[in-house]
C-alpha cells in the first residue's frame, strides 16, 4: 500500500457520500478503486492498519485518516487498539485514530485537539481510554 492508494481510498469514501469532483474522480480512476465497493476498500485499509499497528510510518496515520472518512462505527475497536498501542511509536497515528473514532460520533476530544501538541492530545486520549475502561 502506498500513499497514492491510501489517498484514493479516502476519495472512494467521499464518492460514496456524494462528495465527488473531477479531481477525486481522476484519482479514483488512476488507482483502480472506483470499481471497488466501500467495504472492499475498508478491508484493504483495515488489513494494512492491523499489520502496521505499531509502525512509525506516516502511512499508518494516512490509512487511519482514509478509513475515518468511512464514518463507519464498525471500525471503532480497531481505532481504539491503535490509540492504545501507538502512543509511543506513532503519536500522529494515535491522534488520527482518535479523530476517526470521533467521525463515528464518539467524543474523544471534548475541547478539540491540535496535532501539533502531542502532550495535550495524548492526555485527552488517555482520559478517554481510562473513562471507558479500554
Amino acid at each position: 500500500m502506498d500513499s497514492e492508494l491510501i489517498l484514493a481510498s479516502a476519495f472512494r469514501f467521499e464518492k460514496e457520500r456524494g462528495q465527488l469532483d473531477s479531481f477525486f474522480e481522476s484519482r479514483l480512476e488512476d488507482s483502480g478503486l472506483s470499481s471497488k465497493t466501500v467495504e472492499e476498500v475498508a478491508e484493504l485499509l483495515t488489513s494494512y492498519i492491523k499489520s502496521h499497528i505499531t509502525s512509525e510510518t506516516e502511512l499508518l496515520s494516512s490509512a487511519l485518516f482514509a478509513l475515518g472518512k468511512s464514518y463507519d462505527s464498525s471500525h471503532s475497536k480497531l481505532y481504539t487498539e491503535v490509540m492504545k498501542n501507538s502512543q509511543k511509536t506513532n503519536p500522529v497515528a494515535c491522534y488520527q485514530a482518535a479523530i476517526a473514532l470521533e467521525n463515528t460520533g464518539v467524543l474523544v476530544f471534548p475541547e478539540g485537539a491540535d496535532v501539533s501538541k502531542p502532550t495535550d492530545f495524548l492526555r485527552d486520549i488517555n482520559t478517554y481510554l481510562g473513562e471507558h475502561a479500554l
